[in-house]
């Protein structure tokens, strides 16, 4: 008996199934917006999406769920788009920190470079030498 009410709870939900039925969103030739249950070819449209919604509604309850659906859609595509204005910036933003270190860099070596072409004893000059092979090795492993 506990076993036939658990199956006929079970199924409950799959014997009342709705059908779907379908919403298009049109562009009108004249270039208005509009929601129709026909094909948007027949409307004197064409085509922008489709929404799907219960069949056992009326029309005006269909198109509110279509509307719905819509302002959902365009809220995650803000959010999307958002969220890449976002990585786009940080990824812009890594690229002028990594050529503001370049030209740092580079004006480290230069000032090296004009340092071991002035006299000096050897032990300095091996000590400017390692100081821009360092300079050398941060600038390339910035991949500048």
């Amino acid at each position: 008996m506990v076993y036939h009410l658990l199956l006929a709870a079970f199924l409950a939900p799959f014997s009342t199934s709705v059908t779907a039925a379908t919403i298009y969103e049109c562009r009108g030739y004249d270039g208005t917006n509009f929601l129709s249950n026909n094909y948007c070819s027949q409307s004197n449209g064409v085509e922008i999406t489709t929404y799907a919604v219960p069949s056992n509604m009326s029309f005006d309850e269909q198109v509110a769920i279509a509307r719905e659906a819509k302002g959902k859609a365009r809220a995650a595509e803000r959010s999307q788009t958002a969220a890449a204005n976002k990585r786009q910036a940080e990824i812009d933003s890594a690229r002028r920190s990594k050529e503001l270190q370049c030209q740092q860099l580079d004006r480290a070596i230069r000032v090296k470079d004009s340092e071991l072409r002035q006299p000096h004893s050897a032990q300095y000059g091996d000590y400017l030498t390692g100081k821009r092979k360092e300079l050398t090795d941060q600038r390339f492993s910035l991949g500048c």
